[in-house]
């Protein structure tokens, strides 16, 4: 059996993430024990990634307490997600994001390289890390955070880098914009994430979608990214500590290598649902690159992993879905 912690438990891609752990995926190689921690309370984790647990913890994921107990309990794998992860946050208050991010994971790896542990951690980080460019990113491209909360997860990888010295494996992913439901788990209705804020405005809960800035270097002047489903970025997590274990530091991309604009993401709502949305165009975010896409081939080629759930039509469905059935009744 594997012994599973799963950090940010009770957010979007953390309790998917425990969902399918508990699934046992069919390329899944055991039966796994999950550990959930999460600072928030309980009764404030809208997602039902507690049902999934073995074990819930309410605390910081670097409480020493915790990291005992990850230790004692001989956990193999601790899949870190926890963190600050918003744009505009991250550009009005820097500290708690570095704190948070940064600091709170060095604490982790200090702690567990003093108490002796040697399992695989495989941390979740972001496309944000990459420097302004306008074409696809690979592993190796032009490092150069444009914003607090790219920088704040670079420090991570850097730090986590160094913890292969004391025998510690870690596997890291940078994220592009993961999208869609795994059935009962997708996002919150206040996040601010495009498809949420889409859904808002088409169940009329908001009455339009803001635009932020239509004057970028793209073809209709709003922002290009990549979207990938939550449930492929699931896939690769588990599927990276369920192959062959490799040794030492490896960084990977999960992305699709299709850029989509937000005018074509609304675009594609409508068609695919049928409802029209109204946009009103903003500035700009401080922040926010023109053009952000995955060249993912690394991981593909390193692991034969396969995309399952990256069509932007069943990104766009299972999402609707999920905010029909939490917030709409419909």
């Amino acid at each position: 059996m594997v012994k599973a912690v799963v950090t940010g438990a009770g957010g979007y891609i953390g309790s998917v993430l425990t969902k399918r752990l508990r699934s046992n995926w069919p390329f899944s190689n055991s039966s796994t024990s999950i550990i959930c921690v999460d600072d928030k309370p309980t009764k404030y984790c809208p997602r039902p990634a507690i049902r999934y647990a073995d074990e819930w913890w309410t605390n910081s994921f670097d409480d020493p307490e915790f990291v005992q107990h990850i230790v004692k309990e001989d956990v193999d794998v601790i899949y870190h997600l926890a963190a600050s992860s918003l744009l505009g946050p991250s550009a009005t208050d820097p500290i708690q994001y570095y704190w948070n991010n940064t600091a709170r994971t060095i604490n982790l790896v200090k702690q567990l390289t003093e108490l002796g542990w040697k399992g695989h951690i495989v941390f979740s980080s972001t496309a944000a890390v990459y420097g302004v460019t306008d074409a696809a990113v690979t592993e190796t491209s032009l490092i150069s955070p444009p914003n607090n909360y790219g920088a704040s997860k670079l420090m991570c990888e850097q730090v986590l880098r160094k913890a292969c010295m004391y025998g510690i494996d870690v596997t890291v992913f940078r994220y592009f914009n993961v999208s869609g439901a795994d059935g009962d788990v997708g996002q919150d209705q206040d996040e601010p994430h495009i498809l949420t804020r889409i859904c808002n405005a088409a169940a009329g809960l908001n009455p339009e979608v803001n635009v932020f800035g239509e004057d970028y270097p793209t073809p209709d002047g709003t922002c290009i990214r990549d979207y990938v489903h939550v449930m492929d970025i699931c896939r690769a997590q588990i599927w990276a500590h369920d192959m062959p274990r490799q040794t030492g530091f490896r960084v990977y991309n999960l992305g699709t290598k299709t850029g989509t604009s937000v005018k074509e993401i609304i675009d594609e709502f409508e068609a695919v649902t049928g409802i029209d949305i109204k946009r009103v165009s903003v500035g700009r975010r401080e922040g926010d690159p023109p053009f952000l896409v995955a060249d993912p081939t690394k991981f593909i080629d390193d692991t034969g992993f396969m995309y399952m759930y990256s069509d932007k039509n069943y990104i766009i469905k299972s999402a609707w879905e999920y905010f029909k059935e939490r917030y709409n009744g419909i």
